[in-house]
């Protein structure tokens, strides 16, 4: 009879908690949470957790009802014809009835004889009423958005029969030429043609990006090599157009990454870099950038001072340096340059721990060229230790220092006994941090909680809380970071049970004594409480 009960209470359990067990982060931005589907930590109010599901851009989604952008429903579109036309362009997707432009219905067009046209420049539409624009990546949305609509700008006088696209920005019908949607006045598209890339001519000009550009001889036009933006006629040396003022022709090179030189100058693109030696001027890294000639490095077209060319060595993706300096997107770091070394690189994740004679260094490439080093003050160099991802320490202080956080010194931790706390499959698992006194998230204090048998009981994954427990008592934290702000605040359940304790929800619990529903966020602060209903 005891055991029968046991089982019976084991599948109880086991129903009981079996929403929590099927909750599960979809993507990046989408989750389900008991039953409920969450975008970005907001609920989808109506949305069928049981169909729902992904399209393969990750932003547009269906269950058996709507289809969904983000957390907006589309309210005309049919979610049993709905495709994305991911293959046309990026944002596009259509049902039996419209087109949809991200989370927008594209207005007044005729589905059943849609035709789309993309090059890069703009996304054109055709059906059976005429030509249309829709979007124009230098010139954006061609109106205004009005409740959710977009209405594409009909391209006037247009035979939309002949109407085809001819790359560079160009189309054409048989009477006109035009450059994203604006006619070009007096071109014959019968000898509109492409030259190279976004240069065309009618057979009597050039034209560049719809301009025509008079001072360039059609004549004698030559290109010096498929890949390169430079070009010449009889009078000048031009790159994408712009004419290089006193290039020498006979002695005229072109270098990679768009640099060329002559016996006299060095130019990037059309500006000459002034004092640049081009004799010796030479490109020594493509991908980060740099340049030399005898006397500087360079930076795309900027010297940098105190360098030297020929010593000159690549560190990681991120890292080059010199027998002086240590660079980085051309940005001279400070720090000092003959004792610097790596002590901790988390290369693919963009950030290392470093140090020199002086100093501790937290280094993220992902910040600004002005922003990436940061001195962890205070720390000693020679008994500095990367305790994870997120952790340091020296022997008489204790670091936290994460991408798009603050860096946090830990305020009055007990160095010695301090160590870092490891919990699978949360997002926050290299976060936490504990000594024989306390426990740390994002190394701030988390108020009231004992580091004895401290754990992470569960993580909503819509929401910015965990619940936590120590030995005796059970915790919710409410939590958020960003650059200049690290927030957590701990509130706890009082009198919990343990043995009879469930989730109903992510912010709603229940045990033998009655229901606990937790309220408040971090913008919310003031409204932060735990709120139990006896039963």
């Amino acid at each position: 009879m005891k055991k029968n009960f046991i089982k019976i209470f084991l599948l109880i359990f086991l129903i009981s908690n079996l929403i929590f067990s099927e909750n599960k982060k979809l993507n990046e931005n989408y989750g389900i949470e008991d039953g409920e589907v969450y975008y970005i930590n907001r609920k989808i109010e109506g949305a069928d957790a049981k169909t729902f599901e992904i399209f393969e851009d990750n932003e547009y989604a269906k269950d058996k009802k709507n289809v969904y952008y983000g957390d907006k429903v589309l309210n005309e579109a049919d979610p049993k014809s709905f495709k994305l036309l991911t293959k046309i362009s990026y944002g596009l997707g259509k049902d039996k009835n419209n087109l949809y432009f991200w989370e927008n219905k594209v207005n007044n067009i005729d589905v059943k004889t849609l035709e789309i046209m993309t090059d890069e420049f703009s996304i054109y539409l055709k059906d059976k009423n005429g030509v249309y624009i829709l979007f124009s990546y230098n010139g954006g949305l061609p109106v205004d958005l009005d409740n959710g609509i977009i209405s594409p700008k009909i391209l006037k006088n247009i035979d939309k029969q002949t109407f085809q696209l001819i790359g560079g920005g160009y189309s054409k019908d048989k009477n006109s030429v035009y450059y994203i949607g604006k006619k070009i006045d007096g071109v014959n598209p019968k000898n509109f043609k492409v030259l190279k890339d976004y240069i065309f001519t009618d057979g009597k000009n050039v034209y560049l990006y719809g301009e025509k550009k008079e001072e360039i001889d059609l004549q004698t036009l030559k290109f010096f090599d498929d890949n390169s933006s430079y070009f010449f006629d009889k009078n000048n040396i031009y790159f994408q157009g712009d004419k290089l003022e006193n290039a020498d022709f006979k002695s005229f090179k072109i270098m990679e990454l768009n640099f060329s030189k002559d016996k006299n100058n060095v130019y990037a693109g059309n500006e000459k870099i002034d004092g640049a030696d081009a004799k010796t001027f030479e490109v020594i890294d493509i991908y980060a950038g740099f340049e030399r000639d005898k006397n500087y490095l360079y930076y795309s077209n900027e010297r940098i001072k105190n360098s030297d060319p020929y010593t000159f060595q690549r560190i990681n993706e991120h890292l080059v340096r010199d027998k002086n300096q240590f660079y980085s997107k051309g940005k001279v770091l400070d720090v000092d340059g003959k004792t610097f070394q790596i002590v901790k690189d988390y290369e693919k994740d963009y950030f290392m721990y470093a140090k020199d004679k002086n100093k501790v260094y937290y280094i993220n490439f992902m910040d600004g060229k002005d922003e990436m080093v940061k001195e962890l003050k205070g720390l000693n160099p020679k008994n500095f230790k990367v305790l994870n991802r997120y952790y340091t320490k020296d022997d008489k202080k204790v670091y936290f220092s994460k991408e798009y956080a603050d860096i946090q010194e830990v305020q009055n931790v007990d160095v010695k006994s301090f160590e870092v706390l490891y919990f699978e499959n949360i997002e926050n698992k290299d976060d936490f941090g504990k000594d024989k006194n306390k426990v740390y998230l994002f190394g701030l204090e988390l108020k009231d909680i004992k580091p004895e048998k401290f754990q992470v009981v569960k993580e909503p994954i819509t929401e910015k809380i965990i619940y936590v427990r120590d030995e005796n008592n059970l915790f919710v934290i409410f939590y958020d970071y960003f650059s200049g702000f690290n927030f957590v605040k701990t509130k706890k359940f009082e009198n919990i049970d343990f043995e009879t304790l469930k989730w109903k929800s992510a912010r709603e619990l229940e045990d033998k004594n009655g229901k606990y529903i937790v309220n408040g966020s971090v913008i919310d602060e003031d409204k932060i409480e735990i709120k139990f209903i006896k039963k």
